[in-house]
């Protein structure tokens, strides 16, 4: 069953520089797009409000709020409970953010901090994130969505090649865990065979193609140039670039005809 961690300080939810308050819980604000991020569980509700009623709410366990709009960002199971157990006030701390996104990725990063996230959640991230972007006109780089995540940019890369080719089925399956990113990826990305004398892709050069597609296509070519050039020898390389779609050959060309 799970267990609230056992704070340093109060107010840790949002830092050791943020001090607690006391809140109407009627003036605290569920956004429901931020609220579908968390996986509420029942059976972990119902504990802590029992907890509440027996021994009072856990205020080294801070509702987390986004300052100045009292939107909640983290301890949705907390307030439920709170609820529950029939409390009119609640502690919380304030954190400002710059933004929307912003305010979005310190909740996924709680998530992270408690575990890891799940390929259905990072494909929500993605997905929010995304639309935040366009809902401004710009966004994060898929470099810092990927380090508030807690995973690789080559990762963050492939979710949104997939939900932009993969179909309905391919993208619920990454969800559920029945299919991964990669290999959904690699579906809807297939390298190009060029040359009836090359042999197909081994398992490892699917996987070599994928980053180097994906370098290639982040602006990060001689970095992609370098990578094929530490597992093949000329003439391997040769033929492994040819097999690889031809807009990506044509970025690698570009580097290959610059000194470096």
């Amino acid at each position: 069953m799970a267990k609230l961690k056992a704070p340093e300080a109060a107010g840790w939810n949002a830092g050791k520089n943020y001090y607690a308050k006391m809140m109407r819980i009627e003036d605290v604000i569920i956004d429901s797009e931020i609220a579908r991020i968390f996986k509420m569980s029942d059976e972990t509700r119902e504990e802590i409000a029992r907890n509440i009623v027996k021994k009072g709410f856990d205020k080294s366990q801070p509702l987390v709020l986004w300052k100045d709009k009292n939107i909640i960002l983290d301890g949705h199971t907390r307030l439920a409970a709170a609820k529950e157990a029939g409390l009119l006030e609640i502690p919380v701390v304030e954190k400002e953010f710059e933004d929307r996104g912003d305010a979005i990725l310190y909740t996924f990063e709680r998530q992270v901090f408690r575990r890891n996230l799940t390929p259905a959640e990072i494909i929500q991230a993605v997905q929010m994130m995304d639309g935040d972007r366009a809902r401004k006109g710009e966004g994060k780089t898929a470099d810092h969505l990927a380090d508030r995540l807690g995973v690789s940019a080559a990762h963050i890369y492939q979710t949104k090649n997939i939900l932009k080719k993969a179909s309905d089925e391919d993208i619920e399956a990454v969800k559920n865990g029945t299919k991964s990113t990669k290999e959904v990826y690699l579906a809807v990305n297939p390298p190009k065979q060029t040359g009836e004398d090359l042999p197909s892709l081994s398992g490892r050069d699917h996987i070599l193609s994928g980053a180097v597609i994906l370098l290639a296509e982040a602006g990060e070519r001689r970095a992609a140039i370098l990578l094929t050039e530490h597992f093949y020898k000329k003439s391997q390389r040769d033929a492994f670039i040819g097999r690889l779609p031809e807009k990506t050959r044509q970025l690698l060309n570009e580097v290959q005809t610059v000194p470096v």
